[in-house]
């Protein structure tokens, strides 16, 4: 996680200079465009018409049109800004870049860290529609452990279910990818006793009953080759096992695939 957390860094600081760049100069484009405009219109109104050279630019430029369609321009640009730096937050949040060691860590917001990293995969494509993700949250005690680490474990977890339904929408003769069925995934969170809970369900193809006990080991993945490595979960499991927690797949018995993390609270005895 090292690594992870010196690339977020990087591209962090790479990315924020020239958006500072950006951001900081748009207020002064922005007055310097009006005072432009502005001086344009008071020559129209003042100065006499008749110099070919003016009135040939004059006809080659329309001043209303540029004068209602720059601070769209402009304002596009500063949303757009705002956008970036917004991601950037995201990814330092997602990778911990503020933190260092053990910390507090408000699960709820860690998963919606996770969540917004991976709202690009969400949207439709060409074989499934929109991934409809909700969440149900408690209301949870902090609790202590690496952010970083804990938020590669809900990636992996999502990631997974993500591929797991972008698998089964790529394959028309399988009985659920036809167009009604609604891709799904939900998280939640509960407060069980000294342990806090957190559960991701898909409603893609469950898991054979004769690999399940093969989820952890590392390098063992049911994915095509070249698309998967296998340490995913095992690492997740890791993880997990160094937070005093636990990482397993649940079967539920609705066609769905659970997996479900349980950490100690700060004040449990584990």
């Amino acid at each position: 996680m090292s690594t992870l957390g010196q690339l977020a860094a990087g591209v962090a600081h790479e990315i924020n200079n020239p958006v500072n760049f950006i951001a900081g100069n748009l207020h002064h484009i922005r007055t310097y465009s009006q005072q432009l405009l502005q001086m344009l219109s008071v020559y129209e109104k003042h100065c006499p018409k008749g110099i070919a050279e003016v009135e040939e630019a004059i006809a080659h430029f329309d001043i209303d049109f540029s004068s209602q369609d720059l601070p769209k321009l402009l304002d596009s640009m500063e949303h757009g800004a705002k956008r970036i730096g917004g991601i950037v937050k995201t990814l330092q949040n997602f990778a911990g870049l503020d933190e260092s060691g053990i910390k507090f860590i408000d699960i709820n917001q860690s998963l919606d860290n996770v969540v917004a990293m991976a709202q690009h995969r969400l949207v439709p494509h060409a074989h499934r529609a929109e991934v409809q993700l909700t969440k149900t949250y408690a209301n949870l005690p902090q609790i202590k452990g690496v952010p970083a680490t804990l938020n590669q474990v809900f990636m992996n977890i999502l990631a997974n279910a993500l591929d797991a339904l972008d698998g089964l929408m790529a394959k028309p003769s399988h009985h659920l990818a036809d167009e009604r069925f609604i891709p799904c995934i939900h998280i939640a969170t509960s407060h069980q006793e000294s342990t806090v809970v957190i559960t991701i369900t898909n409603n893609g193809p469950t898991i054979p009953e004769h690999i399940t006990g093969k989820l952890f080991e590392p390098f063992f993945t049911t994915k095509p080759v070249g698309q998967g490595t296998g340490m995913g979960l095992a690492i997740s499991q890791k993880i997990v096992a160094f937070h005093k927690g636990t990482l397993q797949y649940v079967p539920n018995g609705k066609g769905e695939t659970v997996f479900q993390v349980t950490l100690p609270t700060i004040n449990s005895n584990v």
